[in-house]
């Protein structure tokens, strides 16, 4: 049995800020999409573009305030990592293409942006099919 100090320290754990920041985020995400929606209608995907948006925001704003103050490892995996991390995958994207241009590799970035994009919506696409094609179409 793991002695006191042994499961206080756990909890300290990076796992264990990334879960309970993103527990955080994924109920910040479905509450926002849901909100956005109701309030602009479902003709358009305004709750996702919303949460994209907003969480590219903060995690430029977070990223540079931990560059720039002395913010801790624990901070980042709440926040960054776990809060940001569900809340929309989109701002790690978009940091992992700024990233590239700030190294100077402009053509990876861009290859990496566009590559994301086409290969993510064809493997979607794929999925769906494989689904449509195997299980939903055999005999029940």
């Amino acid at each position: 049995m793991p002695s006191q100090a042994q499961r206080f320290g756990a909890c300290h754990s990076p796992c264990f800020w990334s879960r309970s920041g993103g527990a955080l985020g994924a109920a910040l995400r479905y509450g926002s999409v849901e909100a956005v929606q109701r309030l602009m209608g479902n003709a358009f995907p305004w709750g996702t573009l919303f949460v994209n948006v907003v969480g590219s925001f903060a995690l430029g704003f977070l990223l540079l305030a931990m560059e720039r103050m002395e913010l801790s490892e624990e901070v980042r995996h709440f926040a960054a990592i776990g809060v940001l991390g569900a809340f929309t995958t989109f701002s790690a994207f978009s940091w992992d293409i700024i990233w590239l241009m700030r190294e100077g590799e402009w053509l990876r970035a861009g290859v990496y942006a566009t590559g994301s994009v086409a290969v993510g919506v064809t493997a979607l696409v794929a999925g769906g099919g494989l689904l449509a094609s195997t299980v939903l179409s055999a005999p029940g």
